[in-house]
């Protein structure tokens, strides 16, 4: 019998000498990887990141989506992962597909990966999350001006301000006036983190409605985390979530989508190279978790050596 394979879905704007630890531990026979880098990132460098890369893919396929200038809480963020699944159209079936960013690591081997992801056929693992249910509406119900502008956009504390004041406004008027751009689609709206891991059944509906998703949030606020939750609730796939359970943000809480983020510390915390930290991603790793995120391995290289422990002790 064949062995399935899996395609790795990266997302990456900086930090590419982690980019590079990351695919080295991916670089699988059953795996395929595919990379977004942000159009910002100039030619040159992604120049250097691709002849890099090709050089640590000695096993695995290795493809680079088409790129798109992501601004964080915009529809660009949904862009650059539909830009990835639309990638791996024509290459293979793939068995599953893993949305990761480039400051994830896993905390296991592939081998055990696969393992897991062979006893569960057919599951979708999205972390469901906490919501104001009215602030998450909100994000969809109105159709918001620039919304590629946000706090992240500007370094200056007056901006941030500013930027608030103005959508604070816009939202009270779009109260006031009692417009709901999102009622039309008859579909309960749904929220989970953006990052998943999928069969392939699920990607094929997202490619399917492509069409949808750019109607439904390309003015929204803070979308990536709702449009595939949303195609979740269109087609009553929710027997389908491994973990369908609401995250409540404590530490060493089993999240769906088996990704450790730390939110409860940060937006999301960085791990460091601390002995708390270092035995908080163990625990992790022993309640199932498979990856873990966010890590900055220039500011805590004593990481890398950790993880390398990790991922070796599974083989």
């Amino acid at each position: 019998m064949v062995a399935k394979k899996h395609a790795y879905l990266i997302i990456a704007h900086h930090q590419f000498e982690q980019l590079n630890f990351l695919v080295s531990l991916l670089n699988h026979e059953r795996n395929d990887i595919y990379i977004h880098i942000d159009a910002k990132v100039k030619d040159d460098q992604f120049c250097k990141l691709q002849a890099d890369l090709k050089r640590i893919c000695t096993k695995s396929g290795l493809y680079f989506s088409e790129r798109v200038d992501v601004h964080w809480g915009d529809y660009s963020q949904i862009e650059s992962e539909l830009k990835l699944f639309q990638a791996t159209v024509g290459i293979d079936e793939y068995y599953y597909y893993h949305l990761i960013s480039g400051s994830d690591l896993p905390l296991v081997s592939q081998k055990v990966i696969h393992q897991f992801f062979d006893k569960n056929p057919g599951k979708l693992f999205l972390t469901m999350a906490n919501k104001d249910q009215r602030a998450i509406y909100e994000r969809v119900a109105y159709h918001y001006i620039k919304p590629q502008l946000s706090v992240r956009s500007f370094r200056s504390k007056t901006l941030k301000k500013g930027i608030r004041f103005f959508r604070k406004c816009e939202v009270r008027i779009n109260r006031i006036l009692k417009i709901d751009h999102y009622k039309q689609f008859d579909t309960e709206l749904g929220y989970a983190s953006n990052w998943v891991s999928i069969d392939k059944k699920m990607v094929d509906l997202i490619l399917e409605n492509t069409k949808l998703i750019y109607t439904i949030f390309s003015k929204s606020l803070l979308c990536d985390e709702l449009f595939i939750p949303t195609l979740v609730n269109k087609y009553n796939l929710k027997e389908k979530i491994a973990y369908d359970h609401i995250m409540s943000n404590v530490p060493l809480e089993l999240q769906g989508n088996l990704r450790y983020i730390n939110w409860w510390d940060g937006t999301p915390y960085t791990w460091t190279d601390s002995d708390k930290d270092l035995q908080e991603l163990k625990a992790a790793k022993k309640a199932g978790h498979l990856f873990a995120r966010k890590f900055d391995l220039e500011r805590y290289p004593k990481v890398k050596d950790f993880i390398l422990s990790e991922v070796n002790s599974d083989l």
